[in-house]
């Protein structure tokens, strides 16, 4: 799994130099409300290296107040999160 953290953390810098280049602008908020997106741009990288991966997501609280996120995970149930820090959590 080492390899996967390291591929997701590599991934996590390039699109932080991405969106400080402006070559991604619909995620200049990055990590705040883009975990959605994030996650589905690493799974398809990830299935291009021969590595499958679940797409989830997950609601909590209700109305105005509630939150969303979306990360990955394998099939193993390793969770691979490149807006962790977002959450406070550091992968």
């Amino acid at each position: 799994m080492t390899d996967i953290y390291r591929i997701a953390a590599e991934f996590r810098s390039a699109i932080e130099e991405a969106i400080q280049n402006g070559e991604i602008r619909k995620m200049a908020s990055f990590p705040t409300g883009c975990c959605g997106m994030a996650s589905d741009l690493l799974q398809r990288y990830l299935f291009e290296l021969g590595i499958f991966t679940w797409y989830m997501s997950g609601r909590y609280g209700y109305g105005v107040n509630g939150e969303s996120h979306a990360w990955l995970e394998t099939m193993d149930g390793t969770v691979i999160d490149v807006n962790s820090r977002n959450f406070g959590n550091i992968n």
